[in-house]
């Protein structure tokens, strides 16, 4: 018996934003507090990214400037504790939140 019924192409999709842009948070690598991201962008633009704690206290705020296509950052933080984050990127066209645990 199912209680909901839905399509799982409502929930599995490759992140695209309505600009067609897409990003990726790549796994952090053990021992090591860093995140990695990957963005490939339509248009050149400047996307805020935050970084909060589970109890949904930012923590870290930066503007990344960005260019057409393929674009990376890269950033470390030796001094948070091991956890669950969230990870959200904000821009005109895109709000859209991550989880990433580091250990």
């Amino acid at each position: 018996m199912f209680l909901c019924k839905f399509k799982i192409s409502n929930i599995v999709s490759n992140e695209p934003d309505l600009q067609g842009n897409r990003w990726t948070l790549l796994n952090t690598q053990s021992g090591k507090k860093s995140i990695e991201m990957q963005f490939i962008s339509k248009a050149k633009q400047t996307l805020n990214l935050k970084i909060y704690n589970t109890s949904g206290i930012e923590f870290y705020s930066e503007k990344l400037n960005f260019e057409i296509g393929k674009n990376e950052f890269i950033k470390s933080f030796p001094n948070v504790p091991s956890g669950e984050y969230f990870v959200r990127l904000v821009g005109t066209n895109i709000d859209e939140t991550k989880k990433i645990v580091f250990l």
